[in-house]
């Protein structure tokens, strides 16, 4: 049986065992709900493309907003997670010095009249994978050794670091699996927050998709 007639054949079973279910008959044995529609596993295909995989197959993602996604920096320890945005990490090194100031909106100003600052890196579009399960995100810049060396020295201080994505499932249209499942938000807190966020969790609800390692 081809790819096609056993996605067909899950959708139609799944849908008469949630019928026979409404209607309080007996399901029978072999007719299972499908798994929870959620990430499972993520990653970098390149410096300016990431691929998320979900538990199911996916409807078209033609329609989706990008700006629904967010990839970030994140670091995590005790019970504090911090997230930045990656492009802060792209300054030449007298940019660096340049833009110290206390005050992040400064910060921010002073960034993007930098030279060799990347600004921003967000999500450009969004595409589907070549797996059914997958979608990919194409980034407006490209992510490299600034971030990970970012990455390295957080670990050398005893953070648990990397890059994470978030979703706003809020947003319209959103992800949806096969079967019309609409997919939950991923920390999308972060999605609208500026440079940079923290709260006073570990991990919250990043996990076990959390930390994304870098490109190679």
């Amino acid at each position: 049986m081809g790819s096609t007639s056993r996605i067909a054949g899950r959708v139609l079973a799944t849908g008469l065992c949630r019928a026979g279910l409404a209607a309080g008959s007996t399901v029978a044995a072999g007719c299972a709900e499908p798994p929870p529609f959620e990430l499972v596993d993520v990653g970098f295909t390149d410096d300016r493309s990431v691929v998320l995989t979900f538990s199911r197959p996916l409807a078209s993602v033609d329609a989706v907003d990008p700006a629904a996604f967010r990839l970030s920096l994140a670091r995590s320890r005790t019970s504090m997670t911090q997230y930045y945005e990656p492009g802060s990490f792209g300054l030449v090194e007298d940019c660096r010095e340049q833009c110290e100031f206390d005050d992040i909106v400064q910060q921010e100003i002073c960034a993007q009249s930098c030279p060799g600052t990347p600004g921003v890196i967000s999500v450009a579009a969004v595409g589907s994978a070549e797996d059914e399960h997958g979608l990919v995100l194409a980034l407006t810049h490209a992510v490299g050794k600034p971030q990970c060396d970012w990455i390295d020295a957080s670990r050398e201080e005893n953070w648990e670091a990397g890059f994470v994505v978030a979703y706003d499932g809020s947003r319209e249209p959103p992800v949806r699996a096969e079967d019309g499942e609409r997919l939950e938000s991923i920390m999308a807190h972060w999605v609208e927050a500026e440079e940079f966020f923290e709260v006073d969790e570990r991990f919250p609800s990043g996990a076990p998709h959390y930390p994304i390692a870098c490109p190679h």
